[in-house]
């Protein structure tokens, strides 16, 4: 990073005159920090973004430049500094500077119709316009769920992120604007089938949303949804994604179908929390739940999977109602 070139950057901006959320942002607010020229500098030539002098100097960026969603007269003029900073120094301190500029563009995307704020959010967004190639670049390393945020805010940098993604290898940010788009391109699918394989585990999460939008094509692809999308799957993608990003509805499995079988079980032992069923007469089956008005020697119907998996249970209730539940790692344990 050209160091000095930034600091003239800096100096070039008249920050008494600009006012952020504590005031003038020259660092003669009465109250909170608001030095923005030297919490910039900080930024440029601190190398240790875990230290207390870089953290504080982004603390200025969040809490004075932008502070809780809302965006101020200096946010356009940092905005650019920031996104310099983002673009060019070292993981991982261009990764937190990359979602910094995230939630300004959300900020921004959120007051452009405000009758008082609304030119300062046109005014970042059109910078962020200007910047797009830099943002698109991020794409390929660990700012790319800046860059998705960035897109998912707005939509007019969709066809030239579709093209730098169709050229690189999909995560789970790439995967989830993919999965957000009413229509995916027509190579989408097809890529997000390999990343359903993929040993990342919310990488696959990500794929699965797509593929089993369009239905699995294949036995392999039904049991790998089967799978990827099991409970808890939502919690674990939503584990590495720090922007809050949007994730589609996780479809419901099983996708292995039923493959004709209906077995009739019977109800062993009924505790206060937990269920023991004799399937088929061959095998005993868990749940640790108990359903509405079951008793011990009751019989019930249970779904299998092709892959000879319980995925379903119905039964008959205290008010003589048929009822269908279905079957998940959570609530079954054993065979």
């Amino acid at each position: 990073m050209d160091v000095e070139a930034f600091v003239r950057a800096v100096a070039a901006v008249d920050w008494s005159a600009l006012h952020g959320a504590y005031g003038p942002s020259d660092g003669s607010a009465e109250y909170g920090a608001s030095d923005v020229a030297t919490a910039l500098l900080v930024l440029a030539r601190e190398p240790d973004c875990h230290g207390d002098d870089w953290m504080d100097a982004l603390d200025v960026v969040l809490g004075h430049v932008w502070h809780q969603g809302s965006v101020y007269p200096v946010t356009p003029h940092a905005f650019p500094l920031v996104l310099w900073l983002a673009d060019e120094l070292p993981a991982p301190n261009c990764v937190e500077l990359a979602q910094t500029i995230a939630v300004f563009v959300r900020s921004a995307v959120a007051c452009v119709d405000h009758p008082e704020d609304g030119f300062i959010g046109r005014r970042i967004l059109e910078l962020a316009r200007e910047h797009a190639h830099v943002v698109l670049g991020w794409t390929t390393d660990a700012r790319g769920e800046s860059a998705a945020a960035i897109v998912i805010e707005m939509p007019e940098l969709l066809p030239r992120y579709l093209e730098v993604i169709e050229c690189s290898a999909l995560g789970p940010f790439e995967l989830l604007v993919l999965a957000s788009l009413p229509q995916p391109p027509a190579w989408a699918l097809e890529r997000a089938r390999e990343a359903l394989f993929a040993d990342h585990e919310p990488t696959a999460i990500a794929a699965a949303i797509l593929v089993a939008r369009e239905g699995p094509d294949s036995r392999k692809i039904a049991e790998r949804l089967d799978e990827v999308l099991r409970p808890g799957a939502e919690a674990r993608l939503r584990g590495v994604i720090g922007l809050d990003l949007p994730i589609p509805a996780l479809p419901r499995g099983p996708f292995t179908g039923f493959g004709g079988e209906i077995l009739e079980a019977q109800a062993l032992f009924v505790g206060a929390s937990v269920v023991t069923l004799r399937i088929g007469g061959t095998r005993n089956l868990t749940l640790r739940w108990v359903p509405d008005g079951l008793a011990k020697g009751a019989k019930v119907h249970v779904g299998m999977t092709t892959s000879g998996r319980p995925c379903w249970i119905e039964w008959t209730n205290a008010v003589g109602k048929r009822e269908r539940v279905g079957l998940t790692a959570e609530l079954t344990r054993g065979r």
